[in-house]
């Protein structure tokens, strides 16, 4: 796997997300943080930030309040706001409190001692600067802390990360789009009050090796949050099938993005990032085509023995390579050529109950593909 630029930062995606990270986003999700389109994704994250107050203060001037109706509350340069689940944590830890215990105590009902406590240690710690991210609630008048972090933090709103890639991937016409899940109930779009993912495919054989199964897709992952909870990123890659949970199948060419919100962090995703996505929608196939095209002249030896020796010389054990061959004469009707053998070992993986297994296999099948352009 590699990175698509040397200013990016430790990966927040392994191999083995790639195939499942969608999926995932599915099951989690409930049904309110699911969308059909990007221009109603848009406006629920476009509407939290335009009721959005960035709040900096010294971590000595919080104090902690119960309120009779919204519980724990914290009190900010004056502004009276409940914490997200997310936002309490990242208070207690600014605090240096114990998040996980003060909730099951808040849950026991005692929140007056977890006030308490919070004060205890706010009481007790050194000088420091923070920055509240609080968002208004237009009817009630309530606020909602949504994040506390360093001065430093360099945010990139979800609202400019969703309104960028509905850009770009307006301006595709139609060759990206987010595929619908099961049912048509909506598509892979999702967001909560900490974060944001989309999940967009090409919806054709953009990458074609003459035959019917012979022909890949492009995918393209984008994730943010606003508040902390993770890193900037876009994961670009090739895959064979998607279902409707979002499974991806056959994953390999993965390439990842990654910025920090730190204070450069708006920039480069000005300057890195939106480019990035660009040069993915309008990028040449014509190498990739080439390069199915000499795997499927390489011939293999006609000896079963001597295919499983070969694939050992490249990476693969003897109980790898006998169920690659099976699988492709399986699914390819032979096992003649290195793409019969590569697409064996990506049918392989897809029999493996664990996940890391089943990636860690397809990554290596995609790696095959470089004896032809060694």
């Amino acid at each position: 796997m590699t990175t698509m630029t040397t200013s990016t930062v430790q990966q927040t995606m392994t191999s083995a997300d790639v195939a499942t990270a969608a999926q995932r986003q599915y099951f989690s999700r409930p049904a309110d943080q699911k969308f059909s389109t990007l221009d109603e994704l848009y406006a629920s994250v476009q509407a939290r930030r335009m009721h959005a107050l960035e709040l900096e203060s010294d971590v000595i001037d919080l104090r902690a309040y119960q309120s009779d109706d919204r519980g724990v509350v914290f009190n900010v340069k004056g502004e009276q706001m409940a914490p997200t689940h997310w936002a309490f944590g990242q208070t207690c830890s600014m605090i240096g409190a114990p998040a996980a215990y003060l909730r099951k105590v808040a849950a026991q009902g005692s929140e007056d001692l977890v006030v308490n406590l919070l004060n205890h240690g706010i009481a007790k710690r050194e000088s420091a600067g923070f920055k509240f991210l609080a968002v208004d609630d237009p009817d009630s008048g309530d606020s909602t802390l949504y994040a506390a972090t360093s001065p430093a933090y360099g945010r990139i709103w979800d609202a400019d990360v969703v309104e960028s890639v509905k850009t770009v991937i307006d301006a595709q016409d139609g060759k990206f789009y987010s595929p619908w899940a099961w049912g048509h109930a909506h598509r892979a779009l999702f967001a909560s009050h900490h974060d944001v993912f989309m999940y967009f495919i090409d919806g054709g054989s953009i990458v074609d090796g003459g035959g019917e199964r012979d022909q890949l897709h492009r995918g393209i992952y984008v994730w943010n949050s606003e508040v902390g909870a993770s890193t900037f990123g876009i994961a670009t890659f090739l895959f064979r099938e998607t279902c409707g949970n979002f499974l991806v199948w056959g994953v390999e060419n993965v390439k990842i993005l990654n910025i920090r919100h730190t204070s450069g962090g708006p920039a480069k995703f000005v300057n890195e990032a939106i480019p990035a996505l660009r040069e993915f929608g309008s990028s040449s196939v014509a190498q990739l085509e080439a390069g199915v095209q000499a795997a499927k002249s390489f011939i293999l030896p006609a000896d079963d023995d001597d295919i499983i020796k070969f694939a050992g010389k490249n990476g693969f054990n003897r109980a790898e390579a006998k169920r690659a061959i099976n699988q492709a004469r399986l699914e390819e009707g032979q096992c003649t050529t290195l793409w019969n053998l590569v697409n064996g070992f990506t049918a392989s993986a897809r029999l493996m109950a664990f996940a890391d297994a089943k990636a860690d296999l397809e990554l290596r099948a995609g790696k095959l593909m470089k004896v032809v352009s060694a």
